[in-house]
């Protein structure tokens, strides 16, 4: 995730997760106003070649007003030290420009998929996902951790080769 550091003179920042062996947290209860939650479904550790990947993304807002609205910003890290950022196009899922997945959500509660596909040759490496929600009209790798939302959900797999 990359960011402004304030601390740091303003510069730009790059944080790696790096996972723990911590248990997830289990979904808030129906009805809490002043949560927001993002959950990614399990992935396997290690995908060989044929196998199937599904990744969805549950995502719970709940906006204290509709002036309090929030974008969903979900990216893959992939192999290559690049981002792509889900796009909201099934034609073009995936692009290397930042942008959000979702806009202007206030409430809401839904399991989206991000993606499903079967491993090829030439796909080995570590893919990292981020999923996020921001200030509604912000840009978390330009404005910071200051317009953050929710929780910052991250999970990791490794592809065969």
């Amino acid at each position: 995730m990359a960011y402004t550091d304030w601390g740091n003179g303003y510069k730009a920042t790059v944080m790696k997760y790096v996972p723990t062996n911590e248990e997830p947290q289990p979904n808030p209860p129906m009805g809490s106003t002043n949560t927001n939650l993002l959950e990614f479904s399990p992935l396997k550790e290690f995908y060989t070649i044929g196998e199937e990947i599904v990744l969805n993304l549950y995502e719970y807002v709940h906006a204290s007003s509709r002036f309090h609205r929030v974008d969903l910003w979900v990216a893959v890290e992939v192999p290559a030290d690049e981002f792509y950022f889900r796009t909201p196009s099934w034609f073009a899922p995936f692009s290397l420009s930042p942008q959000p997945f979702k806009r202007s959500l206030e409430n809401l509660e839904v399991t989206d998929p991000i993606l499903n596909f079967e491993v090829i040759p030439g796909m080995g490496g570590t893919y990292t996902f981020y999923a996020l929600l921001v200030q509604e009209g912000t840009n978390p790798s330009i404005d910071g951790f200051s317009v953050q939302r929710s929780n910052l959900a991250i999970i990791s797999t490794t592809l065969a080769d």
